[in-house]
Order: C-alpha cells, then structure tokens, then sequence
C-alpha cells in the first residue's frame, strides 16, 4: 500500500469513526428527550444511570419484565445500528477519496508525431 492509498484509507476510517460515534450519541439523546421508561415515567426527568438504563431498555423494547429484551439487547441494537451506519459512511468516503483528483496529477502524454507529405509534380 503506497502513501497515498493509506492517507485515503485513514481519512475513510476517520470519516466512519466520526459517523458512528455521532449517530449513535444523536440517537441517544432523541430517545431520552421524547421516550418513555417501562414505569411510564418520560425518559427526560430521570437522570444518570436511571436515565442510561431506561434509555436502552427503550431500544430493546422494554423492561425484561415488561415482556421486553432489556438492556443488553437495546445496547446491541444501538451500537450495531451506529456501527452499520459507520461502515457505510466509510464506504461512501473511501469512494470519494478515490475519485478526487490529486495535485500530483499524471504528465499530460507526448505529442504524437506528424507526418507530413511532399509531393513533387512532374511535367
């Protein structure tokens, strides 16, 4: 790998980094501002580990003894949705990195030779 595919290649895994990371927090503080906790008790009043915990209960669909999937389940969902959206913007970087052009651009190619022709009329 050249110094130019690996710049691209780190940019790429920055640029998904970033992604998930923002997604994942946005998401987050979505749900704890407008969710509800399995006691019905609005997400958004509660505060620390309460507010963590109900928050990813709400992901997993609720309480386990609500008839949820509880924590651990809202936990994968969240960091495998953020991760999925992550890998794809990487992706989408990646690309781009590829196709924009650089300043050490190519030489432009030889001038191609030209053939002239002579003819001599003879009378």
């Amino acid at each position: 790998m050249d110094k130019k595919e690996s710049k691209k290649v780190i940019a790429s895994i920055l640029a998904g980094a970033a992604s998930t990371v923002g997604t994942a927090t946005g998401v987050f503080s979505a749900v704890g501002t407008v969710g509800a906790a399995s006691t019905g008790a609005a997400i958004s009043t509660l505060n620390g580990a309460a507010a963590t915990s109900a928050t990813l209960a709400w992901f997993g669909g609720g309480s386990i003894a609500t008839g949820g999937a509880g924590m651990i389940v809202g936990a994968t969902v969240l960091t495998g949705g953020a991760a999925i959206v992550g890998v794809g913007t990487g992706i989408v970087a990646y690309k781009y990195f590829s196709k924009r052009k650089t300043n050490s651009a190519k030489p432009p190619p030889p001038p191609r030779p030209v053939v002239q022709m002579k003819f001599d009329v003879v009378y």
